[in-house]
């Protein structure tokens, strides 16, 4: 069984704080990788994926503000992390949900590492309470 020695209080995202937005290795380290990115996204051109990615994070964060339940607990690396639901306009003009993976940083605000398809972070969850929100099995 899972054993998680946190308060209890570090499973639940706290809209109050700030979220930094780390475009350097969201995009740098990552755009490469087949998996990271759907194909419709990555058929936008970095450039232009990276500003509907940016867009789509600003509405992101106005609805976690009324609705932190949105956010979804993971475990990961010894660390509790959230899930946010990141809605992302392709070429179609279909809207691509993907999941920003968010960390709580030294200065108790947060910080966005990385971005996965669904796909991909349902995989990749490890989900450590039932989630308020389906966004992440839409």
């Amino acid at each position: 069984l899972a054993k998680y020695d946190k308060d209890a209080s570090e499973f639940h995202f706290d809209s109050d704080k700030t979220i930094e937005f780390n475009s350097d290795h969201i995009f740098d380290d990552h755009w490469d990788e087949d998996d990271r990115f759907p194909e419709e996204i990555k058929k936008l051109g970095k450039p232009l994926a990276i500003a509907a990615i940016k867009s789509a994070f600003d509405v992101t964060t106005k609805k976690i503000k009324r609705n932190p339940r949105l956010a979804v607990p993971q475990y990961y690396d010894g660390n509790i992390m959230f899930l946010l639901p990141i809605k992302v306009p392709s070429l179609k003009g279909e809207l691509i949900t993907m999941a920003l993976a968010v960390e709580k940083t030294a200065n108790g605000n947060y910080r966005a590492n990385t971005i996965f398809d669904l796909g991909s972070a349902y995989k990749k969850a490890r989900l450590i309470t039932k989630p308020e929100s389906n966004w992440l099995i839409e």
